[in-house]
């Protein structure tokens, strides 16, 4: 019995001994340890932004809000592009918000109905008019026919800078590189909108 007393009584020393002294990594707490306060950015040299580091909104027509609403809120179910393949999708049924059939048959005042006062197993999102508007034109530019047009319009676009050049015989080493060219760059535009669609 002697022993076990005695190692108790050791291991209790050490104990009160070892917690006893203050940490040798540990420091008192200042404000300026996070970015986030008033008093961190009144004497701080990195005075850059907390967000995005970015004058310009990530989409045309699209602020910060309303991509972080998105994400919060809406992406669960159905997912980054509105496809609806969030991790909750399959469950609830999520709507594909990028077939071109529901987007033609869609009037922009039910999908705000359907944001503001749920639909089916979607819940109501009470948001401020400027956030409701914002994920109303987030939710057409998911719109697969929309992405297939403007990727049409840019390959369009680029054709004449490159229709301007002087036609080489077609059986000649230098029209071979162009029609390479050509070739390859429509698969660089549609691929992406292609690659989406299931």
């Amino acid at each position: 019995m002697r022993p076990r007393l005695a190692l108790t009584l050791l291991a209790t020393c050490a104990w009160l001994v070892g917690c006893d002294r203050p940490a040798s990594d540990l420091r008192e707490w200042k404000p300026s340890d996070h970015k986030h306060t008033s008093e961190a950015k009144q004497g701080s040299e990195d005075d850059s932004p907390q967000v995005s580091g970015s004058a310009q909104p990530p989409l045309p027509g699209l602020d910060e809000v309303t991509i972080a609403t998105w994400q919060r809120a809406c992406s669960s179910c159905h997912g980054q592009l509105g496809r609806g393949d969030g991790p909750q999708g399959p469950m609830v049924h999520a709507r594909d918000l990028s077939d071109p059939a529901w987007q033609a048959a869609t009037p922009d005042a039910q999908i705000s109905e359907s944001i503001t006062r749920g639909r089916g197993k979607m819940p109501a999102f009470q948001l401020p008019s400027s956030t409701l508007e914002g994920l109303l034109h987030l939710v057409r530019l998911f719109d697969r026919d929309r992405i297939a047009r403007a990727a049409a319009s840019a390959r369009a676009a680029s054709a004449p800078a490159s229709s301007n050049a002087v036609a080489a015989p077609a059986g000649s080493a230098a029209a071979a590189p162009s029609a390479r060219a050509a070739s390859a760059a429509p698969n660089a535009h549609v691929a992406p909108a292609a690659s989406g669609a299931r």
